[in-house]
């Protein structure tokens, strides 16, 4: 598999109004500089991650009985709100303590440093999928590398912040702001020194970390920025649509691929002597400017060009073995009635093959399936939101659906817990309406 190509960014009071930036492929430093911010979004990636290195951030490990996800949120901010640690609008997050239960630790930045970085996510052409104070960016770090159980200390512009990772998690946070000094640990936990204090580690530490060494030394002396390769869902502070929007992104990008390489396996086991390969590159040019404008399956950006070039070829082997099917015409009719903020979990296309008990019938039936123009599409949804909305939408998306289908099939079903709805339908279509 290629190795993405990322874009890492530490956000602070910079005086020039520059940041610094490191572009990586896999874990691999490329390149590293400082941009103003509007120059760095103009570089190509396949992801952008921000550290944001602020004064403002806040931590706190407190008790929290929590029976339902939005009343933890507001219970979760009255807290901070207590606190009077912010005079201005902020955003928190929270995530259980190992091993301390009810125990939960909070973190939380003011929306005017988040919103230093808004350009990146109204309409510019990348993908940010990861915000995080920096803090949380170094103890992620920390927990890939070091162990289960150690002990850290980051110095950065004489600010010290203790980090103690438990059983491969983040049991604490404290920062330091007024006493620049440090101590080892005295249990057995390994210390580890970050920062600039990477001098003092002990070669034995050192030895036992999860990384290669020619990386070690860039990955502790700027855990700030490195550490935003191993980001986590947890202190993810990008805005909650983008997120869903890139995860249906994703999921459609798999499902399309899947439907694609299993339709090419059913295209060799049929067509053995199906070669004309420049004929589809012709058709790949011709249809090349249609194709593009149906990037709406895709819900967030277009695929760079190498998989575009690889979609296009395929899709022209797919519609050989599904018989004139057009999988851009249907995902694009799918994803017009499909409900916003709808997630495709799982697409699934084959041709339709009608059952015979005598098994003679159901050979020849089989062979001669690739010539029926009918398909059997088995689609899952899943929807956010309350029981009456989800129903409503789920209703009218089979409704929509029985317009240019034949419904087989249709299962609704809510879980309270996560306000989520699941709908499982099976549709019968007619290849040549699409």
């Amino acid at each position: 598999m290629l190795e993405k190509t990322g874009v890492l960014v530490l956000v602070n009071q910079s005086e020039s109004g520059k940041f610094g930036y490191l572009i990586v492929k896999g874990k691999n430093p490329i390149k590293n500089g400082t941009l103003p911010l509007e120059k760095i979004k103009d570089i190509k990636c396949d992801y952008m991650r921000f550290s944001i290195q602020s004064e403002m951030n806040y931590f706190d490990i407190i008790p929290l009985a929590i029976s339902n996800k939005k009343l933890a949120v507001v219970s979760v901010k009255r807290y901070i709100d207590r606190q009077t640690v912010f005079a201005e609008p902020f955003e928190s997050r929270y995530s259980p303590v190992k091993g301390k239960k009810g125990q939960y630790l909070i973190a939380a930045m003011q929306k005017s440093d988040i919103q230093i970085i808004s350009g990146f996510t109204n309409g510019a052409n990348v993908i940010v999928d990861y915000i995080a104070p920096s803090e949380i960016v170094v103890a992620n770090l920390i927990k890939k590398i070091a162990g289960a159980n150690v002990k850290a200390i980051w110095s950065k512009n004489s600010v010290q912040t203790k980090i103690e990772i438990e059983n491969g998690a983040i049991n604490s946070i404290t920062v330091n702001r007024f006493e620049a000094q440090y101590e080892r640990a005295n249990d057995n936990h390994d210390m580890l020194f970050l920062g600039d204090l990477y001098e003092k580690n002990d070669r034995s530490v050192i030895g036992r970390l999860n990384l290669p060494e020619s990386l070690i030394e860039t990955a502790l002396k700027f855990p700030e920025i490195y550490g935003l390769i191993f980001a986590e869902t947890d202190f993810n502070f990008t805005d909650r649509e983008l997120l869903s929007q890139i995860s249906s992104y994703k999921t459609g990008k798999a499902a399309i691929f899947f439907s694609v390489f299993a339709s090419i396996f059913m295209l060799y086991a049929a067509e053995k002597n199906f070669t004309k390969y420049e004929n589809l590159v012709k058709q790949f040019e011709q249809k090349k400017a249609d194709l593009q404008s149906k990037d709406a399956v895709l819900r967030s950006r277009i695929p760079d060009k190498k998989e575009i070039k690889l979609l296009f070829k395929v899709s022209g082997f797919q519609r050989k073995a599904l018989n004139e099917l057009s999988l851009g015409k249907f995902l694009s009719w799918i994803s017009a009635i499909t409900p916003s903020g709808a997630k495709i979990d799982s697409i699934e296309i084959k041709p339709f093959v009608e059952k015979k008990s005598n098994m003679r019938d159901l050979i020849v039936k089989k062979t001669n399936s690739l010539k029926s123009s009918e398909f059997v599409v088995k689609l899952n949804l899943s929807l956010k939101g309350s029981y009456q909305k989800t129903k409503k939408n789920t209703l009218r998306f089979v409704k929509l659906a029985a317009e240019n289908s034949k419904i087989k099939q249709s299962s609704f079903s809510y879980a309270q817990k996560t306000d989520t709805a699941r709908l499982e339908t099976t549709l019968l279509i007619d290849g040549e309406s699409f």
